[in-house]
């Protein structure tokens, strides 16, 4: 009796997390819900390049400025706000996108099959957080696509970017996060671990992510195989504060990207608790000749010297990434 009433939960809509587990598991009596409305990513428009980022009515502030620094350097591409909510969340947004031109807000739930009462049921926070930078990526027409924090500082034009031969040879264009490490022998915490996890997947099994129709046997590449996730040293290894994506030149990328929202968001939320990993994820499970364009400069930092307990000096700041190909600009 216990196990059907939790299996009855996901059927009578009470958690998004549950009705996740009945759709990978395939409960009988469980109809799932398509992340997007048209069943896909919404393709690309050729030729066509611009910004996306994600915001919301407390972050609109923030959002705006980071808008306000991109065209003080130089960037004049067109900005996409995106944002997963109706009322006043939408006003807000619609409002800071008309302060400026070639800036237009876009509403995720357009795009995605919220109307259904067992994904609308619990899911607006996670579209509003963890997912909506992936999603929107997915959801935007745009081809050649920034996709940038609302806390970037930006002291040069990164539309130059787009001319990297990283990004011209892999249509991806990722930097490396600064390290966070433990003590060895001690446990992983759940973003490497569940990174570990689907590595393990990919390498073991046909089945996993098979109908996308990827190659297999699946070799990992020498940047998965070394990072710092996969060696148990950190639980970061990509900083997501901007990159370059190209929908159409990274198709299989997109795809994966798809799915793991789809079919692992709530599981993924749970491990990761951040979007940084999920697109240099996405590119490593294609494999074979795809290459996701990560820098080979690790990432500097911009800050002051502070004291420490211990009576030493540390740099505390912010991250700082330059032109893979031009470090000195």
């Amino acid at each position: 009796s216990v196990l059907r009433s939790v299996k009855g939960w996901p059927r009578s809509g009470r958690t998004p997390a549950l009705r996740e587990l009945a759709s990978r598991f395939q409960w009988p009596g469980h109809e799932k819900v398509p992340l997007f409305r048209r069943h896909a990513p919404t393709p690309p428009q050729a030729g066509s390049r611009g910004v996306v980022t994600c915001t919301s009515a407390s972050t609109a502030r923030s959002t705006w400025r980071m808008v306000l620094r991109l065209r003080e350097a130089g960037c004049s591409l067109p900005v996409e706000l995106w944002h997963a909510g109706g009322g006043e969340v939408a006003r807000s947004v619609e409002r800071l996108a008309s302060g400026a031109a070639s800036v237009q807000a876009r509403d995720l739930r357009r795009h995605l099959s919220t109307t259904s009462a067992a994904l609308a049921n619990g899911e607006l926070a996670l579209l509003r957080g963890f997912a909506c930078r992936p999603l929107a990526l997915l959801a935007t027409s745009l081809d050649e696509v920034l996709l940038v924090d609302r806390r970037a500082h930006f002291f040069a034009d990164p539309t130059k970017l787009f001319g990297s031969p990283l990004f011209r040879a892999s249509g991806m264009l990722l930097f490396h996060d600064r390290l966070s490490r433990h003590i060895r022998g001690q446990p992983l915490t759940d973003a490497a671990r569940y990174v570990r996890h689907q590595y393990l997947r990919r390498a073991t099994s046909a089945a996993f992510l098979g109908e996308l129709g990827l190659t297999w046997p699946w070799q990992p590449s020498l940047d998965m195989r070394t990072s710092p996730m996969l060696e148990e040293s950190s639980s970061h290894t990509i900083d997501a504060t901007a990159l370059l994506f190209s929908k159409s030149r990274a198709s299989r990328v997109v795809h994966v990207l798809h799915n793991l929202l789809d079919m692992q968001r709530h599981e993924m939320r749970r491990n990761l608790g951040h979007d940084k990993e999920l697109f240099w994820l996405a590119c490593e499970l294609v494999g074979g000749a795809q290459r996701c364009g990560l820098s080979p400069r690790a990432a500097g930092e911009i800050g002051a010297m502070q004291p420490q307990l211990d009576g030493r000096e540390c740099l505390v700041g912010s991250l700082l990434q330059v032109d893979p190909h031009r470090p000195t600009h």
